[in-house]
């Protein structure tokens, strides 16, 4: 699959019905917006424990130590001047990468803003050599296994899994960027 290169994640554009929007880089001050956020919508909406806060707040860590590693893309999606998304891409290994953290406020999401984080993650992965891109999520997801499937990502492998006081599939993803995308 070949994905568009040259996306500006600060640039600002209009998706949809959505208000404005723009893509900046993570910073390690936006940290408690993430942890509040992803923490308050899956104990909010899919009932997880707060093992899961910890779990979040565990990944941040990881995230944070590579924060500084070039295929490191770590974005901030915002609407009216504050926090409303977040992706996180980092490398496993030379040519494999995790998406992680991949949150949009339930108010913003279905308005394609979503699309242009993962498209952006994509590209700039294939640009520094990334040839595999993974990521893991569980079954009472369905809007973001649609995104990835139409993304083109695959399910590698999928299991049972309790976690965070829910017992669900879990579904890992990967897709293989094409030579064609990395070289654009």
């Amino acid at each position: 699959m070949t994905f568009q290169t040259n996306f500006n994640p600060l640039l600002s554009s209009q998706c949809g019905s959505c208000d404005l929007v723009t893509f900046r880089p993570y910073q390690r001050s936006d940290r408690p917006w993430v942890l509040k956020a992803n923490s308050h919508f899956y104990q909010s909406f899919h009932n997880f424990d707060v093992i899961f806060t910890n779990a979040v707040d565990a990944a941040l860590d990881v995230l944070e130590d590579k924060i500084s590693n070039p295929e490191s893309n770590y974005l901030i999606t915002e609407s009216t001047a504050r926090p409303v998304g977040c992706i996180f891409f980092s490398s496993e290994t030379a040519t494999v990468g995790r998406i992680r953290l991949f949150f949009i406020e339930h108010a913003h999401r279905g308005q394609g803003i979503g699309s242009r984080m993962l498209r952006n993650v994509l590209a700039n992965a294939g640009l520094n050599g990334i040839e595999t891109v993974v990521v893991s999520t569980f079954d009472r997801h369905p809007e973001a296994c649609r995104l990835y499937e139409s993304f083109g990502f695959e399910v590698a492998n999928r299991f049972w899994s309790t976690a965070f006081g829910q017992t669900m599939q879990q579904l890992d993803y990967q897709i293989s960027l094409d030579s064609t995308s990395r070289d654009q």
